[in-house]
This record gives structure tokens, sequence and C-alpha cells, in this order.
């Protein structure tokens, strides 16, 4: 969107431009096991533990919420974050809430609305 400033001179040869984002802070943002399946070929054993991580959960929370033991939601944490490239526990979480939503139909054309 253009922008125009007041009293302007020409000291700027072309418009200054904003971009204004927006961002609902209520709204709750988690990978499903199908989109860390998919993007990541992960088992549905281990998306559940990455969902469940990507929630809060610590490793005895998601052991108990999985009915698995924590050796168990140890080695499918590793397997995940081996096959995510991501080297610490804080990485990966950081890299499931940005992931894009899959299940939405990619965008066409120039526009940021469709």
């Amino acid at each position: 969107m253009p922008c125009r400033r007041a009293g302007d001179v020409g000291l700027f040869p072309t418009p200054a431009r904003v971009i204004v984002c927006l961002t609902d802070l209520d709204t709750v943002i988690e990978p499903s096991v199908e989109r860390l399946r998919k993007a990541f070929g992960l088992t549905p054993a281990q998306a559940k533990v990455a969902v469940a991580f990507a929630r809060g959960n610590d490793l005895p929370e998601i052991a108990a919420k999985l009915g698995i033991s924590g050796f168990t939601v140890r080695r499918h944490l590793g397997e995940v974050m081996m096959r995510t490239d991501t080297h610490s526990q804080s990485a990966l979480a950081r890299l499931l809430m940005r992931l894009p939503d899959l299940s939405r139909p990619p965008r066409t054309g120039g526009g940021l609305y469709h």
C-alpha cells in the first residue's frame, strides 16, 4: 500500500510501502499428525509424540498420555529430531509451531487475498 508523507518534497523518489500483518493471539497453532507424517515421513507413533511435544507436554507427560514408556518417548523424539534436522528440543518446538498449514490449498496469483 503506497504511503505519502505530508509535506513530501521529493527526497524519496518512490513512495514508501507498508505491510501490515495481523495475528490472532487467541488462535492455537499446532501441527496435526497427518501434517507431520507428510512433511517429514514420520511414523504415526513419532507424529503423535511430536504433536504432544508441540502442545507443551514434557516427556513423562507424553509417556503417560500415550501409554508408552519414557524410553519409547525419548526414542521417538530423537527420531523426530533426526528427520526434521533439529539438534535441540527448543529448535524442534520452534519448527513445529512454524509449519505452514498444509491442509489449505496453495495460493496462486500475485495478490494476498484469494
